[in-house]
């Protein structure tokens, strides 16, 4: 239930019916039209089927009909009819053996008729032993065969519709006899019954050949079927071809029409095998658009998730670092990379709240510090001053033994030294504004270069400047503070850098543009993360008791953020320390208007 109340299931069950009905319309347009064009293509394919057994009908009947008028006008058989008194010697067996071409030509009945009607020969069997009429002078047709003149009929014996020609044989313009030939119309169902259907040939609507419902008949007697028109109807689940015989039966009048019955099944199997296809394969899609419908969804709504598991982890843990992996260029990847922009913006508020804080601290600690200072430094001032003169005017006595001189000495450049570190504690407690001008800062280095080179070399250590590469903008700091700061770091590079080793100090300006980047780097010892936190941290320092006062790094970060600037230190044990000093540069001088309104 979860699931179904999250956005993401909502979102999913929303397209997923979209999916279904998109699907469900497809698959009942398609079917249907489908189906209604199967159909018609089934329906059309059937009555060609018909058309064309109709013409198998017609062009068996036209074989029959040449063959009948060509043994007529055979002179065998004129001459057979002439000489009546030896036929019996050849004939009989020739006409056994004759038979009409096409499907069933050889259960055909034929005869050879004399001018008076009477049976000659016939095929089949001798004639004393064959069936049927002896004569044919008393047929309806006979008188139209005898005035010369071929003929087809329709004629009905035992129940039983035949299709009957006759010929009448001719010698030098007179009738001499006829060639009949009979058949019936069972040959008509071989061409249908090949591909399953029943035939049924009509009359108007007299059965010539199979059966059919009374219905049926009544449907087709109501139903005239013009030449050249194929039709269909149905009744039950039976559908009838009708389409009429066209050729020779129509030009001797027969006016036949072939009817092809055909179960509605077999019409309507291919149509629902279709649609049991349209609908497997509408299934099919459906199911692979709600996967892919699935698997869209989940990258739609990865950002946020994404977004949401962030949110927990910073409620969890305050890590402000973490961001969303954006994959896409959509409104949801454009909203996690808000959601960045914002951690970035936070992460970065927060550092400098902590700094700012670290600094409201170090502020108070150093303005406490400070006032702690300044009295001790007054109070310890007038004795040394004391001490100071009153040694040095002992030095001047010509009287004095060398011994002695050499203590006053002594005493002398220990009182200097205190003085100096008076000097140092007073400068740091007062923080004069000093006076600011503009700085080359190559030639700046030079001289700081020169400062340190001596202890440098007491050292043993290699100490380079390197000079800037390109021209680099002014600073506007105080000469006296800004070297001072500079000395600091060059010294402590050189007191923890071990003989042999390197110091190296560079100017360039800053990736932003905006101001320069002073480097020292070293090759000592390097410092703890612990040594880190602290080194800026008023008379902390790591050289033995005598050797430093622990002011030098936090004089010097303070000279530099007085300029407007900030310092960072890297240092690693064993990897030496790379502190780097950003400066604002000057701001250029204003244009004189007037020079060059005058220019």
């Amino acid at each position: 239930m979860n699931v179904l109340r999250s956005f993401q299931g909502k979102l999913l069950i929303f397209f997923l019916l979209i999916d279904m009905a998109t699907v469900g319309v497809l698959i009942v347009t398609a079917s249907g039209t489908a189906r209604e064009a199967l159909e018609a293509q089934i329906r059309e394919h059937l009555l060609d089927f018909a058309h064309h057994a109709s013409q198998d009908l017609d062009e068996e009947l036209q074989l029959r009909w040449d063959a009948a008028g060509s043994l007529a006008a055979n002179p065998f058989m004129t001459n057979s009819v002439i000489d009546t008194l030896g036929r019996s010697d050849y004939l009989e067996p020739l006409m056994q053996r004759l038979s009409l071409p096409g499907r069933g030509g050889e259960d055909a009945d034929l005869w050879l008729l004399d001018f008076m009607g009477r049976v000659i020969a016939r095929n089949g069997r001798p004639q004393s032993q064959s069936e049927g009429p002896s004569s044919f002078a008393e047929a309806p047709w006979w008188p139209v065969v005898r005035d010369g003149a071929s003929l087809a009929r329709v004629v009905h014996e035992g129940g039983r519709s035949y299709v009957l020609f006759a010929f009448p044989v001719v010698y030098q313009r007179h009738i001499e006899g006829a060639v009949v030939t009979r058949f019936d119309l069972s040959f008509a169902r071989g061409f249908s019954a090949r591909e399953g259907f029943d035939s049924v040939l009509l009359a108007g609507t007299k059965l010539l050949l199979g059966s059919l419902p009374e219905p049926v008949l009544r449907e087709l007697g109501s139903r005239s079927v013009r030449p050249g028109e194929r039709t269909m109807i149905r009744i039950d689940d039976t559908f009838y071809l009708v389409v009429p015989v066209e050729g020779f039966a129509r030009e001797h009048g027969f006016g036949w029409s072939l009817v092809l019955s055909v179960p509605a099944e077999r019409i309507f199997a291919p149509v629902e095998q279709l649609r049991l296809q349209v609908l497997q394969v509408g299934g099919v899609t459906a199911l692979l658009l709600a996967l892919l419908v699935v698997w869209r969804t989940r990258v739609l709504l990865r950002p946020l998730r994404q977004l949401q598991r962030t949110m927990r982890r910073i409620i969890r843990g305050g890590n402000l670092g973490q961001r969303i992996e954006v994959r896409s260029d959509d409104e949801l990847a454009a909203i996690a990379r808000t959601f960045n922009q914002m951690l970035e913006r936070l992460e970065h508020r927060t550092a400098e709240l902590e700094r700012s804080r670290e600094t409201l601290v170090q502020s108070e600690k150093m303005a406490a510090m400070g006032t702690l200072v300044a009295g001790l430094s007054h109070e310890l001032n007038n004795p040394l001053g004391i001490i100071l003169g009153f040694t040095q005017g002992l030095l001047r006595r010509p009287s004095l033994d060398e011994s002695s001189r050499l203590a006053l000495s002594s005493i002398e450049r220990q009182t200097q030294r205190c003085a100096r570190l008076v000097r140092t504690l007073l400068d740091y407690a007062h923080k004069r504004v000093p006076v600011r001008e503009r700085v080359d800062v190559g030639a700046m280095l030079e001289r700081v270069g020169e400062l340190a080179s001596g202890p440098a070399r007491r050292g043993e250590v290699r100490l380079e400047v390197v000079s800037p590469s390109e021209t680099l903008p002014e600073l506007e700091a105080s000469v006296q503070e800004l070297e001072s700061a500079l000395l600091n770091l060059v010294s402590n590079a050189l007191d923890a850098t071990p003989p042999r080793g390197r110091v190296s100090v560079s100017v360039h300006t800053s990736a932003e543009g905006e101001g320069l980047e002073l480097r020292g780097s070293d090759t000592g010892r390097g410092m703890s993360p612990e040594l880190l936190q602290r080194i800026f941290d008023p008379f902390f320092t790591t050289k033995s008791v005598g050797e430093g006062t622990g002011l030098g790094l936090s004089i010097t970060r303070s000279i530099v953020e007085s300029h407007g600037g900030r310092i960072k230190v890297e240092s690693a044990p064993g990897e030496g320390t790379t502190m780097r000093l950003w400066l604002p540069v000057a701001v250029p001088p204003p244009r004189d208007r007037s020079k060059e309104s005058v220019a």
